[in-house]
């Protein structure tokens, strides 16, 4: 399939019962995240920046939007409306004094009449990448990553992970999925929110369970192809063949040979789907997506991906005695098949060619796997400690799958964060 774009530069139905999640794992506003909490709570955190990054290099980022001609948008009445994608290219830097802290959350002014309140939350967070600097040299090329949000979720809201794997070394694009993201601004003022489903699309959905899988299912499969695309661009920046000149400093810079891919809730799904999909991505991170509550869709021949995947996750849901109730159904036999679902995802696992690897961290909320983890109940201490639970590792995936590091958190005989459970899946024999 031919690509070209356009650069500005700026489980089966009988099993459904069995593998319902308790939590609704779609994505959520800003302020639909904070129920949990007070506005209390929340203002005496506004202008609480995200913790700094570890590692030495500093971080510069630059946003592109990249039109795939050869793709309709399905969300569009107009025949004629291709995908039009924004990513946030993240990159390690050279620093100056005089360079200028990128805004966390660009377009805030135009996205007002959509976000409301939301833009006042966003326009508190503070990060530490700087507005289209040079890139830093005598590094040689780096390792890339792209990464898929949650339904309803911009990327820039991964700042907290993004810039710590930016810092020790990594590239980082971060995609923005229209119709599905929270809301896109675009180089002519466009305005596009995600999209909301209609009175009947909602009823159609709920009349059948299959249906909603495979709604999701073709959500899934849009992103694994928006992905593909995006990497296509950024070998094109690396070529040597972007649309302006500034674009020359990515110009053998990325190594495509060591190409990662992370998402979040639906996008967690898409990252394994996108290995499943492309051979050049060598390697997932799931954080928190479930498909009926497998962390992928199995291969038509039952597998998971061969490209080795990571699974970071708040632990298998507890119900209440109200949730029971609603399904009609006791304690022990939910317990009974839980085990049973739990049973078939561990085999599952262990059909990854490449290995797997599950991380478990208790009490984290869903949205907590992106920056809202900021507003977490808990001391500040308690919140960006779990931040930088996710982001060790994260970097430890990388580090052994992508560059070949032997000695990393994910080999260590016990975890030095004691709430953490560290499971491993090797491949068949």
């Amino acid at each position: 399939m031919q690509l070209s774009a356009v650069s500005h530069h700026h489980s089966s139905p009988s099993r459904a019962m069995a593998i319902a999640r308790w939590q609704t794992r779609a994505g959520a506003t800003v302020i639909a995240m904070l129920v949990a909490g007070t506005w209390q709570a929340v203002a005496a955190d506004l202008g609480r920046p995200l913790p700094a990054p570890t590692g030495k290099l500093a971080i510069g980022r630059v946003t592109y939007f990249w039109t795939d001609s050869s793709r309709p948008e399905m969300n569009t009445p107009d025949e004629r409306d291709k995908r039009e994608l924004r990513v946030e290219l993240w990159y390690p830097a050279e620093a100056s004094p005089s360079a200028r802290v990128a805004p966390y959350f660009p377009d805030l002014p135009a996205l007002n009449k959509q976000l409301g309140a939301e833009t006042m939350l966003l326009g508190s967070i503070k990060g530490h990448a700087l507005a289209d600097p040079p890139v830093a040299t005598g590094n040689g090329r780096y390792p890339l990553l792209l990464l898929s949000p949650g339904m309803g979720t911009n990327g820039i809201q991964y700042t907290a992970i993004v810039e710590e794997l930016v810092s020790h070394g990594y590239v980082v694009a971060t995609v923005d999925h229209p119709f599905q993201s929270r809301a896109i601004v675009y180089p002519d003022r466009r305005v596009v929110v995600i999209a909301q489903p209609s009175p009947q699309e909602v009823a159609r959905l709920r009349a059948d369970p299959e249906n909603s899988r495979q709604d999701y299912r073709e959500k899934v499969e849009l992103r694994s192809a928006d992905l593909r695309f995006v990497l296509d661009q950024l070998q094109r920046l690396d070529a040597g063949q972007g649309a302006s000149e500034d674009d020359k400093k990515f110009k053998d810079r990325f190594d495509l040979q060591r190409v990662g891919v992370i998402g979040h809730s639906i996008g967690g799904v898409a990252a394994p789907e996108a290995c499943s999909d492309d051979p050049r991505f060598k390697a997932s991170v799931n954080m928190d997506g479930h498909a009926s509550s497998l962390p992928f869709f199995p291969s038509e021949d039952g597998n998971g991906p061969r490209q080795p995947f990571l699974e970071l996750t708040d632990g298998p849901p507890i119900p209440t005695d109200q949730d029971l109730a609603k399904a009609k159904m006791t304690r022990e036999e939910f317990n009974q098949k839980a085990a049973s679902v739990a049973k078939f995802v561990d085999d599952l696992m262990r059909t990854i060619v490449g290995g797997g690897f599950r991380v478990t961290i208790p009490g984290v909320r869903h949205q907590s796997f992106s920056d809202a983890a900021i507003w977490d109940p808990g001391t500040l201490e308690e919140r960006y400690r779990r931040i930088q639970i996710m982001r060790d590792y994260v970097r430890a995936f990388f580090d052994k799958t992508l560059l070949g590091k032997q000695q990393t958190l994910l080999d260590a005989e016990s975890s030095p964060y004691s709430e953490v459970t560290v499971e491993r899946f090797g491949p068949p024999k």
